[in-house]
């Protein structure tokens, strides 16, 4: 089989369960850019870097290219970390109401498929909330500093922002 030059081959490869096969060759110098630039487009930085220490592969990454993976798992971690404690203390408030709230999405994904919730960037918490419960949910996100909105083009959903 030729080798695939091509970012993506190259991200797929590193991040494939159980490692790269046995024909992968890492990146040449002039590649690991073009790694990065993929990897940033699908959010996965921080698991690239988490992999290549895995693999033992980040010392042969450049100075420039490390930077910006820890730089990117940096914020990944901090902002989960942020998200992870916004959420402890929604499903809390929950929990004191009798409000049941199932947490979807990246609140679940980063530490059960990656085992580390800085591996998988969140931006938000996705949470199903029965609809009956709706009224009283929205009362607890506005006591928690949260305001209801309707998502763009959706007349059957209800999202949540904080202030």
């Amino acid at each position: 089989m030729e080798r695939s030059d091509a970012p993506i081959d190259l991200l797929a490869g590193l991040l494939a369960p159980g490692g790269p096969g046995p024909s992968f060759q890492p990146p040449r110098d002039e590649q690991w850019s073009a790694l990065a630039r993929e990897a940033r487009v699908h959010r996965l930085e921080s698991y690239l870097l988490h992999r290549l220490s895995g693999l033992g592969l980040a010392d042969g990454v450049p100075a420039a290219v490390a930077a910006g993976l820890r730089g990117a798992a940096r914020r990944d971690a901090a902002r989960g970390v942020r998200l992870a404690n916004h959420l402890a203390r929604i499903l809390g408030e929950c929990r004191e109401r009798r409000l049941q709230a199932v947490a979807l999405k990246g609140a679940c994904l980063g530490p059960l498929a990656y085992g580390d919730l800085g591996l998988r960037p969140m931006d938000d918490i996705d949470l199903l909330v029965r609809r009956e419960e709706l009224p009283r949910w929205e009362e607890l996100a506005g006591t928690l500093g949260y305001t209801p909105f309707l998502q763009k083009g959706r007349t059957d959903r209800k999202s949540t922002r904080l202030n």
